[in-house]
């Protein structure tokens, strides 16, 4: 995943998150955002959800990961 050209994270905000899946996402993306790799998330949640959804300490690093890796997209 990290190397691939391009990552899709299809709904992103299913199922538990557990500390290592957030650490291991927080990871990746990361490793995404330092290399210029391109990232396409679908969740159904907005970012303030996705960071409640997370643990305290993840939650909005992770969704600030997702904003600068992505275009925001709304569809309603």
């Amino acid at each position: 995943c990290k190397n691939s050209r391009v990552l899709l994270l299809y709904d992103g905000d299913k199922g538990k998150w557990t500390e290592s899946v957030e650490a291991a996402l927080f990871g990746l993306l990361e490793h995404r955002r330092r290399f210029e790799k391109p990232v396409l998330v679908t969740v159904n949640l907005n970012g303030s959800q996705m960071a409640t959804a997370a643990s305290q300490n993840r939650g909005e690093p992770i969704v600030n990961r997702l904003r600068d890796l992505c275009e925001i997209i709304e569809l309603k």
